[in-house]
């Protein structure tokens, strides 16, 4: 198998891109997402993964440190349950749920506290994440 090709089981497909986009290979997380992938978050629900991929780069960038703390899967679903640390931020603690169908990622939910974002000074290009009612 080639290095970046998307790995065929849906915990190894999660681990490849929750492993490419914390170490910043923003290409390796990119083509584990499937071209059609629905993405959500608790502040925006994407169109396209290139869009998605915009909003990881700005986590990727202010993480500093990262932390898994759990991980669970069946044939066809993974979970990825880990810490990361943000400059500006601290510590937020996020949940991906991701649906994977023939070695790429369909559907990814990403889960966690809105109110650590919304108060956090982050840079001016990641505005969207102070859209969120508070």
């Amino acid at each position: 198998m080639h290095i970046n090709a998307p790995a065929s089981d849906p915990l190894s497909t999660a681990r490849a891109f929750h492993q490419a986009w914390t170490s910043r290979d923003y290409r390796t997380a990119r083509r584990q997402l499937d071209g059609l992938c629905w993405i959500e978050e608790p502040f925006h629900k994407y169109d396209s993964p290139y869009e998605f991929m915009t909003t990881v780069i700005l986590f990727g960038d202010t993480t500093y440190c990262v932390e898994l703390l759990a991980e669970f899967a069946d044939d066809t679903e993974a979970m990825l349950l880990y810490d990361i640390t943000m400059v500006d931020v601290g510590i937020l603690r996020i949940a991906d749920f991701f649906t994977v169908s023939a070695g790429r990622i369909i559907r990814l939910v990403r889960v966690h506290d809105t109110a650590i974002l919304r108060n956090a000074e982050l840079p001016p290009n990641s505005g969207h994440f102070h859209d969120a009612p508070h």
